[in-house]
């Protein structure tokens, strides 16, 4: 049965009157909250502007710095854009340490240098997506480093994807060593999948659930037909996990190109996708999480941000809101691929094989071609989320010592201009940025977001509460929803009732009543958010009773008024009237 959305928001003093057959639905389908109505002017900001901040390195990776505005040229999906802001920033230069000769005397008159700003860098830890071997290799470098390369001023925070383990900022070394040594590895999937055989890694279930890849499906078939027996009668956790994804619809006797439990490959590629989508959409969380955490504190904030990888896959919304977030509060997020450099085997694991019989050709040849795109696929996170808020990346390098100690340092220059799209397309897509020098230099690489989401169709939230705005503050009477007003006095006010006829199109309604005096001076109102998640059978029934909602206005007696204001949240469409009341 299919589910309609919309909400209510209620907070005041005023008394909701539902129909009856409103308070027999289920909890969440229609919820009404209310506050009272302040008539003040509402400033539409330009929320069109594209932020960007750019690092640029040479071919050694050391920062360019002292280029301009004229140096840079931006591109939208193609067509270039006017920088509308530009400004340069540098972090503040950090002196170092040094025991082996004794500070020089200062000269006479001499201004003492500005303290170099504290680093505040998180450390997390990808304990789901990583392995025990990555995992270990990551948790001793950073222990070196953080032995090794912290200064006095310096502030460091360890947390974890899976949040088992955390430590809040401090320059406590031990503590850090010790929480940062208690980290070990916590799955919630097998890197093959739900089931012993076929194979099906978060990639291959992305290929043949999302993307329609017959020949991945071909592939997976025939790695089914040569299953043996021992793959039924595997007890391990991936069979667990298989079978709670999979419900009544893991049953035996099917054709042998289903997996194991008699499943078809493409419904378990589904079950597969499923779960590897929703482990990348907590570890993304996670990593806004530590994002929002760290912005919140002074001087230089770094995240560093240790994984084997992990299918980010159609979570583009997800990546884009840390960026944002990110560039917003001024945090740098670095990427460390904890695999290091590492090299594929030809043939599946022995862990594997024992699932298994023959590889097929077609298999073989499949996971071949797959292994360097789903490389590319696992990395695609980590390596937007550095690029896109001007760090770095570091990968196919084993000493992780190394790469803790570059990704722990802020760019010494970087570059923060912003434009306004032009032409500006509220499709709610993702469109590509794209950024040239000029004039060229040679070897250079330029960090910055690939990208942003244009505003979806229909007016913003800033726009409709500036329309509520205007319309209470008019005269004027339409009526582009169905509402009805009818207004008794009562001892110390009114009583307002309204009559809302609910539409196939609504899902969100904002709903305002004020009182005016003889002079046109506003005294009082009440607001009410609407928002509705009905059933098909619900809404057919109110579609022809309506929504009812009641309000108390209080005022002294006198002549007044009334003006009811009636809002769609999707599609900004009013509904006005105006009402001359009577309080005794």
């Amino acid at each position: 049965m299919g589910h309609r959305r919309l909400r209510v928001h209620c907070a005041l003093a005023v008394v909701a009157l539902l129909p009856p057959l409103m308070r027999a639905q289920a909890p969440g389908e229609i919820q009404i909250h209310s506050r009272p109505y302040r008539l003040v002017p509402v400033i539409v900001a330009n929320a069109n502007t594209v932020p960007v901040s750019v690092v640029v390195r040479d071919r050694t990776g050391k920062v360019i710095a002292g280029l301009q505005e004229p140096n840079f040229q931006i591109s939208d999906d193609g067509h270039p854009q006017t920088i509308t802001a530009f400004q340069t920033v540098a972090a503040p230069a950090r002196t170092a340490a040094s025991t082996s000769a004794a500070p020089a005397p200062a000269a006479p008159n001499a201004v003492a240098p500005a303290a170099a700003a504290p680093r505040y860098i998180a450390l997390l830890f990808d304990d789901v997506n990583s392995d025990k071997n990555d995992l270990a290799q990551a948790r001793n470098a950073a222990v070196r480093f953080l032995r090794e390369q912290i200064g006095p001023g310096d502030q460091m925070a360890v947390f974890t994807a899976s949040s088992n383990q955390s430590l809040a900022f401090t320059s406590d070394r031990d503590a850090l060593s010790k929480t940062i040594a208690q980290i070990a590895p916590h799955p919630r999937q097998s890197a093959t999948g739900l089931a012993p055989c076929p194979r099906l890694t978060g990639y291959d279930a992305y290929l043949i659930a999302v993307l329609h890849d017959q020949g991945a499906l071909l592939a997976k078939n025939e790695e089914t037909k040569a299953c043996n027996g021992t793959a039924l009668q595997d007890t391990s956790v991936r069979s667990e996990l298989y079978l709670n994804a999979c419900g009544l619809k893991c049953t035996f006797g099917m054709p042998p190109t289903e997996g194991s439990g008699g499943v078809p490959v493409a419904t378990l590629a589904e079950a597969t996708w499923d779960l590897t989508r929703g482990v990348s959409s907590d570890t993304l969380a996670a990593v806004r999480d530590v994002v929002g955490f760290t912005a919140k504190q002074p001087g230089q904030r770094i995240v560093v941000l240790a994984s084997s990888g992990f299918f980010s896959e159609t979570l583009e919304n997800e990546k884009d809101q840390i960026i944002r977030e990110a560039l917003r509060s001024g945090v740098v997020i670095n990427a460390l691929d904890a695999k290091g450099l590492y090299t594929d085997e030809v043939e599946p694991p022995l862990s594997e094989q024992s699932d298994m019989g023959i590889l097929p050709l077609a298999a073989m040849i499949f996971d071949e071609g797959a292994r360097f795109p789903m490389r590319e696929a696992q990395a695609d996170a980590m390596a937007t989320l550095a690029e896109a808020t001007g760090g770095l990346y570091f990968k196919d390098n084993n000493d992780l010592t190394l790469g803790f100690q570059r990704l722990g340092l802020a760019p010494e220059a970087g570059y923060e201009f912003s434009f306004t799209p032009t032409p500006l397309v509220r499709d709610g897509k993702l469109h590509a940025l794209k950024y040239e020098l000029t004039p060229r230099i040679p070897g250079a690489t330029i960090e910055a977001r690939r990208g942003y989401f244009a505003p979806l169709p229909g007016p913003t939230a800033d726009e409709l509460e500036r329309d509520l705005y205007q319309a209470m503050r008019g005269t004027s009477v339409r009526g582009a929803l169905p509402v009805e007003i009818a207004a008794s006095p009562r001892p110390g006010g009114l009583a307002v009732r309204v009559h809302l006829g609910v539409t196939q199109s609504a899902e969100s309604l904002a709903l305002v009543a004020g009182l005016f005096d003889a002079s046109g001076k506003y005294l009082t109102g009440e607001r009410g958010d609407i928002a509705l998640a009905l059933k098909d059978a619900t809404f057919k029934k109110l579609r022809k009773s309506g929504l009812a909602p009641s309000f108390d206005l209080h005022a002294a007696p006198g002549a007044y008024r009334l003006r009811v204001v009636v809002e769609d949240g999707a599609t900004g469409a009013l509904s006005e009237l105006t009402q001359s009341v009577q309080v005794r």
